[in-house]
């Protein structure tokens, strides 16, 4: 059994050459092991590190080896775990679960179809922070009712405990797991079975963590089963800052570098040689974009590789897609892993243009965003809709009908010579254009006739697919035309299909696990979709050797030679907590004082220059900080 021991590295460039301490040259081929391999399990934070590694090793004069023990945080779940384990929730599974214990047991606070699927997303996130640090029903609920104070509090620890109570048991109903708890799950079998853990790991007894920078979501629980397992004689978690361990597992605590980074020098006293060091004040968000790239570019023609420069924002929107497109323009080779979130892709607007018309009850606004927008085909022309619609209030389909053949009569009018002195003053487009526009609205109105009514949340998301895939509003055949931005273009393809095939789980899970199939409404349809769309799609790299654009969670804890650490304004980096939608900081900090192992509240500001510190740790020869104005 392991003493746990804590290595502060707070170098970046040192921090992987420590984690490969004694694992490099590799042990000669034997008769025995003819195939050399680490010795170690060699766990990282982000799949930047691994690349960093395998470079490394490289550098090292490695060729390579089998049955590769290094994996991410995110994947000691299924590398370490049993076979056995019962499959995780699918999103939309879970969501559509969560939706209706709420909806059931959700009382005078959570409770009732709409307001229940308003509080989903919070609900669902507490969920998964319970789940994921292990927290009983019993101790949820102990904590809940010793820390209600008021007839609001009470009521609402009442639900949030029934809920969970209810999410527990149906998870056991169902035989399946949250999946957002694989730290906890791979704790208890390492504790429940030792000898298969032991031949999960592969005979090797020395794990080693890199760039662990706190405890949440089941890190507690797993190192203390790492700590009494038999089958591993060394635990070293090796990080940039110091980690409190749990004092229960007598941890030991090593500072191996002395902290040389910009970041050090800025708050502290003592003096050291630093990177140069540059401020950027750009007098906009797309000037001080343009400003990086020409400045990577510059490096580049000066004969720095481009993987050895890195532009880091705090969050992947907007600013990653942004540089990544300029860099892109003047040449430079990127490599970035793009997040664009399904609601701000074109078809999902295409969809909810479809929607709000319905949903704003046909005002000239959503009728006319349904005319302009490029994917759909429908044949309306929006000056003709606009004449209508600024003459008088619209409510309804056939009052538009009305108002269009109302303003073909008096086109056909003015052309024959019939109109009144009054009438001729106005400007009216072509007969021409509205007589068109009428055609197209007739041959439109029995699909808007479909969304106008009451169906199931199931009908509605196989709406969604189905309006995505036919070619009766357009979507999918103006799709098929490759468009000038091939990025942009590549991006909605694959968004229309991701959402479709998003809808289709919907309807699934609906069917599977949903608590009525009663009709509703395109408005209260709306909140379900709200849930598809908030999603994210995955752009990977297009190359691993280009210059480095990422969020400062992805790019931090890695080496570079010239760093852009860029959007510092207020509020952006360091990043806010957003405020609880459940729990707010005071009923955080009392639960915690009941014992739950929650974060505590104001934990995010030292996460916060932790990451700040870090970050600007990454380069050997300059950093620069922007900020727009």
């Amino acid at each position: 059994m392991p003493r746990p021991r804590a290595v502060t590295v707070a170098d970046p460039a040192l921090l992987l050459s420590r984690a490969v301490n004694g694992l490099f040259p590799l042990a000669p081929p034997t008769e025995a092991e003819p195939w050399p391999t680490l010795s170690a399990w060699i766990v990282l934070r982000q799949g930047g590190l691994r690349d960093d590694l395998h470079r490394l090793a490289a550098s090292r004069g490695v060729a390579g080896w089998f049955e590769s023990p290094i994996c991410l945080f995110n994947e000691i779940a299924d590398r370490w775990g049993g076979t056995a384990e019962p499959s995780a929730l699918s999103e939309p599974e879970r969501l559509t679960i969560v939706s209706t214990l709420a909806s059931r047991f959700g009382g005078k606070v959570f409770g009732g179809a709409l307001k229940a699927d308003t509080w989903v997303p919070a609900i669902d996130r507490l969920l998964g922070e319970l789940t994921s640090e292990g927290i009983t029903v019993h101790d949820f609920e102990s904590a809940l009712t010793s820390t209600a104070s008021d007839v609001f509090s009470i009521t609402r620890a009442e639900s949030l405990a029934r809920i969970y109570s209810e999410w527990v048991l149906e998870l056991r109903r169902i035989n399946r797991t949250d999946g957002r708890d694989g730290k906890i799950r791979l704790a208890h079998s390492i504790v429940e079975d030792p000898n298969g853990f032991e031949k999960r790991l592969g005979g090797r007894r020395d794990i080693r963590f890199v760039g662990l920078a706190d405890l949440r979501g089941g890190w507690r629980t797993l190192l203390a089963a790492l700590a009494v397992s038999p089958a591993i004689d060394r635990l070293e978690i090796i990080t940039s800052a110091r980690v409190e361990l749990p004092p229960e597992l007598n941890p030991e605590y090593t500072d191996e570098t002395p902290d040389i980074s910009f970041a050090r020098a800025l708050f502290s006293e003592q003096k050291c040689e630093v990177p140069s060091v540059c401020l950027l004040e750009a007098p906009d968000a797309a000037r001080e974009v343009e400003l990086i790239a020409v400045r990577v570019r510059e490096l580049l023609d000066a004969g720095t590789p481009p993987s050895r420069i890195a532009v880091i924002t705090r969050q992947a929107r907007p600013l990653v897609n942004d540089v990544s497109r300029a860099l892109l323009r003047l040449g430079v080779p990127v490599t970035a892993r793009r997040r664009t979130t399904l609601s701000h892709t074109a078809p999902a607007r295409a969809a909810r243009a479809i929607l709000e018309a319905v949903r704003d009850s046909w005002s000239r606004h959503a009728v006319v965003e349904l005319a302009e927008n490029p994917l759909l085909s429908t044949g309306l022309d929006a000056a003709v809709l606009n004449v209508v619609g600024f003459t008088r209030p619209i409510e309804s389909r056939a009052a538009w009908r009305g108002a269009l053949a109302e303003l073909l009569a008096r086109c056909e009018r003015r052309a024959k010579g019939e109109e009144s002195e009054d009438e001729h003053r106005q400007v009216l487009p072509e007969a021409e254009r509205v007589r068109a526009t009428l055609a197209a609205w007739d041959a439109l109105d029995p699909r808007l006739a479909v969304i106008e009514g009451s169906r199931s949340p199931s009908a509605w998301f196989a709406w969604i697919s189905d309006t995505l895939r036919d070619t009766a509003w357009g979507i999918a055949t103006a799709l098929a035309k490759p468009i000038v931005d091939r990025d942009a273009w590549n991006v909605d393809v694959r968004a229309s299909d991701l959402i479709a095939e998003l809808s289709l789980a919907w309807v699934n899970a609906l069917s599977e696990f949903g608590a009525t199939h009663e009709p509703i409404t395109a408005d209260a349809f709306g909140e379900r979709l709200d849930l598809l769309l908030d999603h994210d799609l995955i752009t990977p790299p297009t190359t691993d050797f280009g210059v480095v654009v990422g969020e400062a969670l992805a790019a931090g804890w890695r080496s570079f030679d010239h760093v852009f650490v860029i959007g510092l304004s207020a509020g952006t980096f360091p990043q806010r907590p957003s405020p609880g939608a459940i729990l707010d900081r005071d009923d955080r900090r009392a639960l915690i004082d009941a014992g739950l192992p929650l974060d505590p509240p104001d934990a995010w500001r030292s996460r916060e220059q932790e990451l700040f510190r870090v970050v600007c740790a990454a380069p050997t020869h300059t950093l620069t900080l922007s900020w727009p104005v």
